[in-house]
């Protein structure tokens, strides 16, 4: 672990940035498990090919606990970065300016525009 921990709550586009700590920090820290991940870095091995979004999606609460530990695995320093969802076949719902918005926020690691409005 660091010698700091930076964490960014972000009320209003509820999301969180961290610094300071390792996925396996957060593997062993973590009480709930996401039921789903949808992952936001383009160039991950892991996970399977979505259609609708052209992202890889990690499905089943199992099946992110096994992500994790693999991730823990690697022992990489790269920046893992995810969005947690619920129900898979909303993914098919998102519109191309959502998605768009999702590629931003991956990149970018903030919201392009506050999503409650």
């Amino acid at each position: 672990m660091a010698d700091f921990i930076y964490v960014l709550i972000d009320n209003i586009s509820n999301a969180v940035l961290t610094r300071g700590f390792s996925t396996a920090d957060f593997h062993q820290a973590i009480v709930h498990y996401p039921k789903n991940l949808l992952l936001l870095d383009p160039s991950s091995e892991l996970g399977e090919y979505e259609n609708h979004t052209a992202m890889k999606v990690i499905r089943g609460s199992k099946a992110v606990e096994n992500y994790f530990q693999i991730v823990n695995k690697k022992r990489t320093t790269d920046t893992n970065k995810w969005i947690d969802f619920t129900d898979p076949m909303m993914l098919k719902e998102l519109s191309p300016i959502e998605i768009s918005e999702l590629l931003y926020f991956g990149h970018m690691k903030t919201h392009l525009h506050s999503p409650f409005l």
